[in-house]
């Protein structure tokens, strides 16, 4: 290898280095924005919860139980966990048709259509 393209490949990788990180909030600055694009069933005065509240994070939360990471909670794939959803959970409180009140996932309302790994059938 030649020192000319030695140098240019340490330039492009340095570069490629610098930007990932750029890159990477970008993306997370464009998905929470479009988070807190509330749909107009919000409750007045009510925020969804972010789903990068720590909590919801490490529960793997999502406001549409569609988007949960299959991979990350395989057993939300198995037809017995189809009907799991906030608004058939144990600790989902309605708020009105579309949202409610987790006594969990506490920082906002919660999606009915969301789900997350506390899900607990109701009795």
């Amino acid at each position: 290898m030649n020192e000319q393209s030695r140098r240019g490949f340490l330039k492009q990788t340095a570069l490629l280095a610098v930007s990932l990180p750029c890159v990477s909030l970008l993306g997370k600055t464009s998905e929470a924005s479009a988070e807190e694009k509330a749909p107009a069933s919000v409750p007045a005065g009510e925020t969804p919860v972010s789903e990068w509240d720590n909590t919801a994070k490490v529960l793997g939360f999502h406001h549409d139980a569609k988007r949960t990471n299959f991979s990350a909670f395989p057993d939300r794939k198995k037809p017995s966990a189809q009907n799991q959803f906030c608004k058939t959970c144990l600790e989902y409180t309605p708020l009105n048709q579309s949202w409610g009140r987790c006594k969990i996932v506490t920082s906002g309302v919660v999606s009915a259509q969301g789900w997350c790994r506390s899900w607990t059938k109701k009795g």
